[in-house]
């Protein structure tokens, strides 16, 4: 994926692709003052969302402005959900073109969800759920 960005030919001065682990962000150098994350959180095991969010939290620090956007759950499209007993995190069955089968983590959340992951870590929250999509806009506390 970097190759791929960077081979966009964005300016070089206003835009750096580095390579980072999403759970350690400490080691991602630069200042910020606010964070993206684009179709992302659902690809985060439930039990480790509050760790990743601290951690993405403390990298862009207090004031920062948080954007983040997602899957709606639309039956039919993307593949079929596959449950798995002991955990709480869902999962989607994709075929690709090979006819290889995957099992892919994806959880979906809706509005209330979404308020009860950030409410206690933001101030103005903004949620807004659509037919296809969710997105979300904050402020870091």
């Amino acid at each position: 994926m970097l190759t791929i960005a960077r081979e966009k030919g964005l300016p070089p001065d206003r835009v750096e692709f580095s390579e980072g682990d999403a759970y350690s962000l400490e080691s991602v150098s630069g200042t910020f003052n606010a964070g993206l994350a684009s179709f992302w959180l659902s690809h985060f095991p439930k039990a480790r969302i509050n760790r990743f969010l601290r951690g993405f939290h403390e990298r862009i620090g207090i004031d920062a402005v948080v954007f983040m956007a997602d899957n709606v759950y639309v039956p039919g499209i993307g593949g079929e959900v596959v449950r798995r007993p002991g955990t709480e995190d869902t999962f989607k069955l994709r075929e690709l073109s090979d006819a290889s089968k995957h099992e892919v983590l994806k959880n979906y959340y809706g509005a209330r969800d979404l308020n009860n992951i950030l409410s206690r870590l933001s101030s103005d929250l903004q949620v807004h759920v659509g037919r296809c999509f969710w997105w979300v806009r904050y402020v870091v506390v």
